[in-house]
C-alpha cells in the first residue's frame, strides 16, 4: 500500500477527497479501514467495503485489483470478528487463507487471516483449532519477519492458556507479546490489559491494577477506543476481587456503555455478566442483577460465543440458587454443564496437548540445529586458526617439516594431513631444464 503509516487519518481522508487514480484511492480506503479498526468499527467497515467495491468493478471488473481486494477482505473479516459476527467473519478469513495457499507470495494476508480465524475459534470455544491457527500465524510471521504478527499470535496463545487455567504459561506468553510491541501504542494498550487479566486470574491484584491502569492511560491518551470497554471491565473485576463493590459497579457500567457505543459486543457480554454479579454482591435489587445477567446471556447466544454462554449460565445458576429459585438454577446448571463438555471434551484436550508438544518440539529442534551449525562454524574457524598461525619447524636444506611427535615429514605430507589441500605433481621450468637439458622446456622459439 502506498499510503504512509506516518500520515494521520485526517490527512489521508483529505487526500482521498482529491484522488482521481482508482488504485491509489483503493489503497487509501484500505489503509483508512485498518486504521479505524481501533477507533470506529463502523467506519472501518464502511471504508473497507468501498475499497472492495472499487477493486472488483469499473476498471477492475474483468480483472480485479487483487492486492486491494485481499486487504479489503482482511479488514472486513476483522471488523466482523471484533463485533462478534463470527458467522460472517470466518468464511472470509477462510477464503483469504485459501487464496494465500493457492498463490503464495502474500504472507501478511495469510498470517492475518489465520489470526482472525483463531480469534473466532477461541470465542466460539474451540481452543484446539484456535491454538492451531495462532501457532501457524506465529510461524509465518517469524519466517517472513512480519513485525505485527508475532505479538498478536503470542497474546492469543496466552489467552488460551489462561482459559485452561494454565496461568504461568499465560503470563509468560503475554509478557513475550508485550515485549515485541514497544513501537505499537495500540498493541501496548491491549497487551497491558491482557496481562492484567492474567494477573487477576493468578490473584496478583496489585500487578493487575498496575497494567490495567497503564492500558487505560494509553487508550484514553491515544484514542484507542476499542480497548476501553475491555480495560474498564478489567479494572471493575480488580476492584470487585479487592472488595470495593461500589467502585467495581461504576467501572462495569462505564464498560457496558462504551461497548454499546463502539459496537464491541463481546466486551458488552463480559461487562453485563460482571455487573450482574456485582449488583447481587452489593445487595441491590435482585431483579436488576438478574436482568443484567440475562441480557448478557441473550447477547452471548446471539453471538454464539460459547465461553461467554458458559460463564453466564454458571453465574445465573449460582445467583438463582442463592435466591431460592432452585428449579431455574438447575436448568442453567444443566446448560452450563452441557456447554462445558462440548468445549472441554477429551478429544479437544488431546489435540490441544498434541499441538503444544509439536510446536515445542519443532522449536527445540530449530534451536538445536542453529546451535549445532554455530558450533560447526566455530570449530572450523578454530581449526583454521590453528593451521595458519604459529611457527613451523622446517629444515633449511631439504624443507621437511617436524610434527608435534618429533617426526620429520615432507612438506606436502604435512600440509595434506593438517588441511583440506590436495597436491598434484609437475615440474617448474627451472627444474625441467636442469633435469632434462636436451628438451626445449621453457625456451623461446628461434626466429627466422
Amino acid at each position: 500500500m502506498d499510503v504512509s503509516e506516518t500520515q494521520s487519518v485526517a490527512e489521508i481522508e483529505t487526500r482521498l477527497a482529491n484522488m482521481t487514480d482508482v488504485r491509489e484511492r483503493i489503497d487509501a480506503l484500505v489503509h483508512l479501514g485498518w486504521r479505524y479498526l481501533n477507533v470506529d468499527t463502523r467506519k472501518a467497515l464502511q471504508f473497507s467495503e468501498q475499497a472492495l467495491e472499487l477493486s472488483t468493478s469499473g476498471d477492475y471488473a474483468l480483472k480485479p485489483y487483487e492486492q486491494g481486494r485481499l486487504f479489503s477482505l482482511r479488514n472486513i473479516s476483522k471488523c466482523f470478528s471484533i463485533t462478534g459476527d463470527y458467522v460472517r467473519a470466518m468464511p472470509i478469513a477462510m477464503e483469504l487463507i485459501g487464496a494465500a495457499v493457492k498463490e503464495p507470495g502474500n504472507p501478511a494476508i495469510h498470517a492475518h487471516a489465520l489470526t482472525i480465524l483463531g480469534y473466532c475459534y477461541f470465542r466460539l470455544g474451540d481452543y484446539p483449532r484456535a491454538l492451531e491457527m495462532h501457532f501457524e500465524a506465529l510461524k509465518i510471521g517469524e519466517e517472513h519477519e512480519l513485525e505485527e504478527i508475532p505479538p498478536r499470535s503470542l497474546d492469543s496463545i496466552a489467552f488460551i492458556h489462561g482459559a485452561l487455567g494454565e496461568l504461568t504459561e499465560a503470563i509468560a506468553y503475554h509478557k513475550r507479546a508485550l515485549g515485541l510491541c514497544r513501537d505499537d501504542v495500540s498493541w501496548q494498550a491491549f497487551g497491558h490489559n491482557n496481562l492484567a487479566v492474567a494477573y487477576i486470574q493468578s490473584g496478583d491484584y496489585d500487578s493487575a491494577l498496575q497494567h490495567a491502569s497503564k492500558s487505560l492511560e494509553l487508550g484514553r491518551t491515544h484514542n484507542i477506543v476499542r480497548v476501553l470497554p475491555h480495560v474498564l471491565d478489567t479494572i471493575g473485576m480488580i476492584y470487585q476481587e479487592m472488595g470495593d463493590i461500589p467502585k467495581a459497579i461504576g467501572f462495569f457500567e462505564e464498560a457496558v456503555e462504551f461497548a454499546r457505543k463502539t459496537d464491541v459486543r463481546v466486551a458488552e457480554v463480559d461487562a453485563l455478566r460482571n455487573l450482574g454479579v456485582a449488583c447481587q454482591m452489593e445487595g441491590k435489587s435482585d431483579e436488576a442483577a438478574l436482568e443484567h445477567l440475562r441480557l448478557g446471556l441473550l447477547l452471548a447466544e446471539r453471538l454464539n460465543a460459547k465461553r461467554q454462554q458458559i460463564n453466564c449460565h454458571q453465574t445465573l445458576s449460582d445467583v438463582l440458587a442463592r435466591l431460592g429459585d432452585f428449579e431455574t438454577a438447575l436448568e442453567h446448571h444443566r446448560h452450563y454443564a452441557r456447554l462445558e463438555r462440548e468445549v472441554f471434551s477429551e478429544q479437544a484436550d488431546r489435540k490441544l496437548k498434541t499441538l503444544q508438544v509439536v510446536h515445542e518440539t519443532e522449536s527445540a529442534k530449530k534451536e538445536a540445529e542453529i546451535h549445532r551449525l554455530k558450533n560447526i562454524e566455530l570449530q572450523k574457524a578454530l581449526d583454521s586458526v590453528k593451521l595458519l598461525s604459529g611457527l613451523l619447524p622446517i629444515c633449511a636444506s631439504c624443507k621437511n617439516v617436524r610434527d608435534d611427535s618429533g617426526y620429520w615429514n615432507q612438506i606436502e605430507d604435512f600440509i595434506h594431513d593438517h588441511s583440506e589441500a590436495e597436491f598434484s605433481h609437475s615440474l617448474c621450468p627451472t627444474c625441467a631444464r636442469k633435469l632434462y637439458p636436451n628438451l626445449a622446456v621453457g625456451r623461446k622459439s628461434p626466429t627466422g
